[in-house]
C-alpha cells in the first residue's frame, strides 16, 4: 500500500524516514505544498529517484504544510501522470492510500487520477458532505485533501497512524 503522509507546517521527517518510505514504495513520489503569500497550492510529482525527490524536499522550507506520497503502482501505468498528489478543480491537492475497488480505471490512468480528474472535476472535495460520501466509497481507504485555504482534511483518519504529530 502507498504510503500518504501530512506533514504540518514547522515539522520535519528525517532523510532517514523519507529514504524508507521511497525504497519500500517505488513507483514514484510526490510533494504538494501551500505557498502562504497567495495561499495557492504548488505541487511537483514524479520523483524516481531518491536523490532527487529529497533535493527538492530540502529545498522547501520547513514551515511549509505538506502531503507527501510515495506511491506503489497498483492500477495504472507507472508514470509522472500517475502519481500523487492530484490537484482538483485546479485548486485543492488530494493524496490517497489503498486501493479504490470497484471504480473504474484504465490501464494508462490510476484509480486515484481517475477519481480526480473524472469522478470530482467540478465538485467542491471541501464540502462535508461530500467528504462524508466519500469516506464510505472509499471503505478503508485515506484520502488527505489540502484546501488552497482551509486546513488540511484526512478522510477516515482513524485508520491511519500518527508518529510526532
Amino acid at each position: 500500500m502507498c504510503i500518504a503522509i501530512y506533514k504540518p507546517s514547522e515539522k520535519v521527517i528525517s532523510r532517514t524516514t523519507l529514504e524508507n518510505c521511497f525504497n519500500s514504495n517505488p513507483d514514484g513520489a510526490g510533494i504538494a505544498y501551500r505557498k502562504y503569500l497567495d495561499d495557492k497550492i504548488e505541487i511537483s510529482k514524479g520523483y524516481f529517484s531518491f536523490k532527487e525527490f529529497y533535493s527538492f524536499y530540502k529545498g522547501l522550507d520547513s514551515s511549509h504544510e505538506m502531503l507527501i506520497h510515495f506511491r506503489i503502482g497498483t492500477s495504472g501505468k507507472l508514470n509522472k501522470t500517475n502519481c500523487h498528489p492530484f490537484l482538483v478543480n485546479n485548486k485543492d491537492a488530494l493524496i490517497h492510500n489503498g486501493v479504490l475497488n470497484g471504480f473504474p480505471f484504465t490501464k494508462k490512468k490510476s484509480d486515484t487520477n481517475y477519481l480526480c480528474n473524472i469522478l470530482l472535476n467540478g465538485l467542491d472535495v471541501n464540502h462535508s458532505g461530500l467528504q462524508a460520501i466519500l469516506e464510505i466509497a472509499i471503505g478503508s481507504n485515506k484520502i488527505a485533501i489540502m484546501p488552497y485555504c482551509k486546513p488540511v482534511v484526512i478522510l477516515n483518519e482513524s485508520l491511519g497512524e500518527y508518529k510526532d504529530d
